[in-house]
């Protein structure tokens, strides 16, 4: 039986991008994906996605604990980038 219900992307219109900043953070602590597997105790897979900036979801238990590994908000671990500033 096919699923009647539309996909979450054919509702919502993005209008800009939310960009993780966990390379960026890692960057200017010097280190690396390894540090934050081990420190944040992340699956070797998410943690290697996150510090390539390759993740395109993220959940509220792993925003929790990155904030908690690298001592900032939320605010410190996402940017929102509007439509205009995302697309040139």
């Amino acid at each position: 039986m096919s699923n009647p219900q539309p996909q979450l992307k054919e509702i919502i219109e993005m209008k800009g991008t939310i960009k993780l900043k966990v390379p960026e953070l890692l960057a200017e602590r010097k280190q690396t994906a390894s540090d934050l597997m081990f420190g944040a105790r992340l699956a070797p897979a998410t943690a290697y996605r996150l510090a390539s900036g390759d993740a395109d979801a993220i959940t509220f238990p792993v925003l929790s604990v990155l904030c908690d590994f690298f001592k900032v908000g939320v605010g410190g671990l996402l940017e929102y980038i509007p439509e205009e500033e995302s697309s040139g």
